[in-house]
């Protein structure tokens, strides 16, 4: 599984690649887009890869995938300008780097008022606590005195203590935290039984799991618990609601029955200095090849013209870039409420400028 997946990624990369040195009109403009994953994350590399291929193949853009490990790096390269272009990390990442806050409140680029949204829903990531069945916990009022995983370069991180405090648990004194580098370590460490639990996101990555340890007991996030932890956090839980993940939803990994878990937007986002050419057609590319997109991977299979554009209630801190903009307007999905929010932010923006004395 692991080869065919990589061979994918290769395979659309080449293609990604021939298709722009072919087209007819021109030398197609380039654009470096940073993932907040390395290729050795295959499923997430090949899916972002994927939708890039169709954008590479139907425009006159010629997006190169680059990857760094962790939000911080990416988004970094993007506010910095070295990159143009960000994707799959949380979106309250961005917002807290444009707002300066958290992790990024001491970073020389940061607040970034240079980033602007382009389009989300392309996948949707998700994450709850996982465990062995041998170890006998099945709910998450089981886990006072349990070694944790703990990632450090994974962006759904920033979310897992306040889950836990949500069910009243101290992170700090109630759970025994096991820091890692990646959550594939968490795996092998819960299969040689030197942790309990692992927070992680229910993908392609558990079937290799399951057939060591047998079905992965998933334990279920209740919405109340999520609402409480936003209340507590509000800055972290941008763009993250609950969601159903249910048997089928990722090929080949069993499920005893649907699962609560926390589900993220993920966003791609850009440099204020993108042309509005380029923002542009990337959301009319991928709105007008849907059944595309939605074909590159199980995590992309939910991507439709509705989840392109979320609510200005879900995500509402970032600027869109106006190319994107005026894709959402002409294909009717930009609302008077987009608008209104739209408006907000950016003469925010000017005031803070001028206070400044920029």
């Amino acid at each position: 599984m692991l080869l065919r997946f990589l061979a994918v990624a290769v395979l659309v990369s080449v293609l990604g690649l021939s298709a722009c040195s072919s087209k007819s009109n021109g030398e197609p403009q380039k654009i470096r887009l940073n993932l907040a994953a390395p290729p050795v994350f295959w499923v997430v590399y090949a899916e972002t890869v994927g939708w890039v291929d169709i954008v590479n193949r139907h425009s006159d853009l010629a997006i190169g995938v680059e990857s760094k490990a962790g939000a911080i790096a990416v988004q970094q390269s993007v506010a910095t300008g070295n990159t143009d272009l960000g994707y799959h990390q949380l979106y309250s990442e961005t917002s807290l780097n444009y707002l300066g806050r958290h992790t990024y409140s001491n970073k020389p680029w940061s607040p970034a008022k240079n980033l602007r949204l382009i389009i989300g829903g392309i996948s949707q990531l998700n994450a709850t606590f996982m465990t062995s069945p041998r170890t006998g916990i099945e709910r998450m009022l089981d886990l006072s005195g349990k070694r944790i995983t703990r990632s450090t370069w994974s962006d759904i991180e920033s979310a897992r203590d306040p889950i836990l405090e949500a069910y009243g648990y101290d992170p700090q004194r109630d759970i025994r935290t096991i820091l890692l580098n990646s959550t594939a370590e968490g795996w092998k460490e819960l299969q040689l039984g030197r942790v309990d639990i692992v927070w992680d996101a229910i993908n392609e990555g558990q079937l290799k799991v399951q057939e060591n340890i047998g079905q992965v007991v998933y334990l279920a996030i209740a919405p109340e618990r999520l609402d409480l932890a936003r209340a507590m956090y509000p800055d972290i839980f941008r763009g993250v609601f609950s969601l159903t993940v249910r048997p089928g939803d990722v090929p080949g990994v069993k499920m005893a029955g649907p699962v609560s878990a926390l589900g993220f937007i993920m966003m791609v986002y850009a440099n204020a200095n993108l042309s509005e050419d380029a923002a542009y057609t990337i959301v009319t590319t991928l709105l007008d090849h849907v059944e595309e997109v939605q074909s590159v991977a199980s995590a992309t299979r939910n991507f439709s013209r509705e989840t392109a554009l979320p609510p200005v209630d879900v995500v509402g801190e970032v600027p869109y870039h106006p190319g994107a903009v005026k894709a959402f307007q002409e294909s009717g999905l930009w609302t008077a409420q987009h608008e209104e929010r739209q408006r907000e932010l950016l003469t925010m923006e000017i005031g803070e400028n001028v206070e400044a004395g920029d």
